[in-house]
């Protein structure tokens, strides 16, 4: 509904002012909720939206309950739905969704939030910190779906070891313990195959459904100079926006300030830092350093050179952008 908002706001504008009115029915719906009300998709879009409103037309959504239900442990109502975080044989396993009380966490639905947590942390500044450190977690804990990771004995599809496509090709889901093994790389799909809704032969625990999520994190992760520390697109999964300014989000997850470079080509940028509040380099070009320090974001919005920016509530504006 607010997509189409946007869409037709400057064409049709009375059928965008409908669109709108039940964009805000649906949040106040949720704003309204005493229980958590997670699973799978639609209350992490809410993330997004409720930033992206309060910034556009100054709606007032409480961010943090949102944030709060889809990281929740054991909140919601609807099943047993949630954060998944564990450390097990040395190895953490942090930032995924699935079912908390059973470890047992799914691909794309861990992968999914990035498409929300990034944009609303454009829209809100503020959540810049827990949005960089829950999408380096991501990031990292995504590599513990795919069959190179594991021997055979952890898996149930241990021939596609070493195979190419394994490469991309994710489980459905990875289970905390199963088959009397800590770490197993399973799916819903095998267990269910005699059941009439998956039968057949050639089935197989890959995700297919949801293992082309591995194309997000193509999409909206880059390296920097820095192990560890990395470039965020905010801006790839925020739709129907018009020629926005690029905008990245980094988090330095170390105990110690650690300098970061940012390459501009051979364009002249401004450099604004949103969290912060402050321009911090105007009419650069070339490799630029940003001094990120222990345990601290930065969302880096680049502008065209020589740049205004300007404060209307709580809404910023640069060259009336």
């Amino acid at each position: 509904m607010y997509y189409s908002y946007k869409i037709f706001k400057d064409s049709q504008p009375q059928k965008a002012a409908q669109y709108l009115e039940y964009a805000q029915y649906c949040m106040d719906y949720l704003q309204n909720l005493t229980a958590n009300p997670y699973y799978e998709n639609m209350l992490i879009d809410a993330v997004y939206l409720a930033a992206m409103m309060n910034a556009e037309v100054g709606t007032n959504y409480d961010i943090s309950k949102f944030w709060n239900w889809i990281t929740s442990k054991s909140g919601s109502s609807v099943r047993n739905w949630g954060g998944v975080n564990y450390t097990q044989d040395g190895i953490d396993v942090y930032g995924m969704t699935g079912e908390p009380n059973n470890g047992y966490s799914y691909f794309f639905n861990s992968i999914y939030p990035m498409t929300s947590i990034l944009p609303a942390a454009k829209y809100d500044p503020s959540y810049a910190r827990m949005a960089g450190k829950w999408a380096i977690n991501i990031t990292n804990a995504m590599k513990y779906f795919l069959p190179n990771e594991w021997s055979e004995d952890h898996q149930t599809d241990g021939d596609y070891i070493g195979k190419t496509e394994a490469n991309v090709l994710a489980y459905e889901s990875l289970r905390k313990n199963s088959n009397g093994k800590n770490f197993y790389a399973t799916g819903d799909t095998k267990q269910n195959a005699t059941s009439g809704w998956m039968a057949g032969e050639n089935t197989t625990n890959f995700g297919l459904y949801g293992g082309f999520y591995t194309g997000f994190l193509g999409a909206l992760v880059e390296e920097t100079n820095v192990e560890g520390i990395l470039k965020l697109d905010c801006n790839k999964t925020d739709y129907y926006q018009d020629d926005m300014y690029e905008t990245y989000l980094y988090y330095n997850p170390f105990m110690e300030s650690k300098d970061v470079e940012i390459d501009l080509g051979h364009q002249y940028y401004d450099l604004y830092d949103s969290v912060s509040g402050q321009y911090l380099a105007k009419n650069v070009t070339g490799k630029q350093t940003l001094k990120m320090l222990a345990d601290s974001a930065r969302v880096i919005v680049l502008t065209k050179p020589n740049s205004q920016v300007e404060y209307d509530g709580n809404t910023t504006r640069i060259n009336n952008k």
